[in-house]
């Protein structure tokens, strides 16, 4: 079959467990005999438009870098016609059998459909329904409701600089009123706090011009979890075309625990992306809530990827310099085996809704169990009391007690980890794409 994959940004990025995934499914779609080309789109500061082509390991791979200086500000990014225009066209030229997207996904379903070409786009966060693309809220809990501007703009306004301070006079404007001021401050010159604050009703706007493109074509959604399909059924995207596809990943080899406890300390780990989302000032303030005396260690793998989340790690390292709290930073691949195999127990502390959580996998198939929240995805493949815990999103005191278990019991984590079931595996999943495949090319 002749596969077009569409990535997220750079394909050749490492940044975040979606670009991982989908260079291990490229790899795994090509090893099965498939014709896989790939599109890496980006919209950057050149002067005029990129492509460069290359086969690396079988897999045609197209980089589009386009420029930014043909955006229209009465348009989404996804919606301007240079970006549908320049995709459109390589495309047409790869004529492939299905497209699969994995970003780009509204630009996707306008392109294929126009063109009567199959396709099938992956929800892999909630940004896919979501605003501000986390389905956190301003109360810090996991979003319920669809998108509005009723529902969405405090919310929206509570994630922007000073969005806090001027949502009482955006909330009381017209809706249409809002929008021409949005419009107006795009089209100028940034005024600092003022023009994302002002900005923010826009967002919500083009989030739902992008939900109305899945409501009105003939899409085929992929949904990691139960959770994010029912977020998508929620915001108007009908049953019949959303498929819940779990994820999977090759497995890693299991090792025992290290030989020890008591006398060694419990060691817990979290390995993932260093972000205010994922929960990990909850974390450290469940471990505060621990005696002194407890004999415990906490290592993180994983860095911040922007300035906010910079500030976000550093303030927590700070906070921790008198805990046994080890920081060490991202790793790659190679090293990941090893930071699984380094700790008793992994705690995955989002308080957003996570998608899926690729690390989780890991961890079980290292033959760690986990302490996780209920935050969505992890609730399909953790039974609570099994090969883990499951905790509510944000409960410190709820953490800090289940925490506490592994150190009253140090036999605790060896007795879980025998529990431990099969994970999904990549070669299912992408068993299970090929299905989908099949079934959305003879639609067409």
């Amino acid at each position: 079959m002749k596969l077009c994959i569409i990535a997220s940004g750079d394909y050749f990025s490492s940044y975040g467990g979606g670009q991982i995934y989908v260079k291990n499914l490229v790899r795994s779609l090509s090893e099965k005999g498939h014709d896989v080309s790939v599109i890496s789109l980006s919209v950057e500061s050149v002067d005029q438009p990129i492509t460069d082509e290359r086969m690396v390991e079988g897999v045609h791979v197209i980089q589009l870098k386009l420029s930014q200086n043909s955006l229209h500000v009465s348009q989404p990014l996804e919606f301007q016609p240079f970006l549908l225009d320049a995709l459109s066209r390589v495309i047409d030229e790869i004529r492939p059998d299905v497209v699969h997207a994995h970003g780009w996904k509204y630009a996707t379903t306008k392109v294929c459909d126009a063109l009567g070409v199959p396709y099938v786009i992956t929800a892999h966060h909630g940004g896919i329904v979501c605003p501000n693309g986390m389905l956190l809220n301003n109360h810090d809990a996991i979003c319920s409701v669809d998108v509005s501007m009723k529902n969405c703009l405090s919310c929206a306004l509570h994630f922007v600089p000073a969005g806090d301070l001027f949502a009482p006079l955006i909330s009381r404007l017209p809706e249409k009123s809002a929008l021409d001021i949005a419009q107006f401050l795009k089209s100028r010159k940034n005024i600092p706090y003022v023009s994302p604050a002002f900005q923010t009703p826009l967002g919500i706007a083009d989030k739902q011009a992008q939900l109305k493109t899945l409501q009105d074509l003939h899409v085929n959604i992929t949904a990691p979890s139960r959770a994010i399909a029912s977020a998508l059924k929620r915001n108007g995207i009908a049953d019949d075309k959303i498929t819940v596809i779990p994820h999977g990943i090759t497995p890693l080899t299991q090792e025992p625990l290290e030989l020890g406890l008591p006398d060694r300390p419990v060691r817990f780990g979290y390995v993932g992306r260093v972000a205010y989302a994922k929960g990990l000032h909850v974390l450290i303030s469940a471990l505060k809530l621990l005696p002194k005396q407890e004999h415990y260690e906490l290592h993180i793998y994983g860095e911040g990827a922007n300035k906010s989340e910079k500030r976000y790690a550093a303030g927590l390292q700070k906070n921790t310099q008198d805990m046994p709290v080890f920081w060490h930073g991202k790793i790659d691949n190679t090293q990941v085996q090893k930071a699984y195999q380094s700790f008793d127990v992994m705690v995955h502390p989002t308080i957003c809704l996570e998608v899926f959580g690729l690390s989780l996998l890991e961890s079980l198939s290292s033959g760690r169990s986990i302490i996780a929240t209920r935050c969505g995805g992890p609730e399909d493949f953790i039974e609570d009391g099994v090969d883990g815990f499951l905790v509510a999103p944000n409960d410190v005191d709820q953490l800090a007690k289940t925490i506490k278990m592994f150190l009253e019991d140090p036999n605790l984590a060896e007795k879980l980890s025998k529990t431990i079931r099969p994970i999904n595996t990549l070669e299912n999943h992408t068993t299970d794409l090929e299905k989908l495949y099949e079934q959305v090319g003879l639609e067409k």
